[in-house]
């Protein structure tokens, strides 16, 4: 563990909801230092098509493109959840350093008709038009 990680948790739902804290619940964790990962977070509704609606999250602090490039992460759920680091799950970097994607993540409904439900990515700082004038880009989800 280190300095700025992040981390999302899930807390799995029941009919008779008790306590949870964070060391109970599912913990996805950022790869490295200052990822800064579960800045956001969002349900992606079922991507693959498998029946157990995906999880987004984001962490706008990655270097893995780009210094602080950001990358946002595509979870695909199953029955049985278990902790893991985000390195092994479907990863959407940012383009440049300083673009901070993942900086917001939310699923985007079905954009393009085909039955799937589609994403979207926020970069609070992408460059194209003008100087940290931000951007979202649409993803359009895949079946199986």
């Amino acid at each position: 563990m280190g300095y700025g990680l992040g981390a999302a948790y899930l807390i799995l739902g029941s009919s008779a909801p008790a306590s949870a804290y964070p060391s109970t619940a599912v913990q996805y964790t950022g790869e490295s230092v200052a990822d800064i990962a579960g800045g956001s977070v969002s349900d992606a509704g079922d991507v693959d098509g498998d029946g157990f609606d995906d999880l987004l999250v984001g962490a706008y602090g990655n270097s893995d493109s780009a210094l602080d490039a950001g990358a946002s992460y595509l979870i695909l759920s199953s029955a049985s959840p278990a902790s893991s680091g985000l390195s092994g799950e479907v990863q959407y970097s940012g383009e440049a350093a300083g673009d901070h994607a993942g900086h917001a993540v939310s699923s985007a409904g079905d954009v393009n008709g085909d039955g799937r439900p589609d994403m979207i990515i926020g970069t609070a700082e992408q460059d194209d038009v003008g100087d940290d004038a931000g951007a979202a880009y649409l993803i359009f989800g895949t079946g199986r």
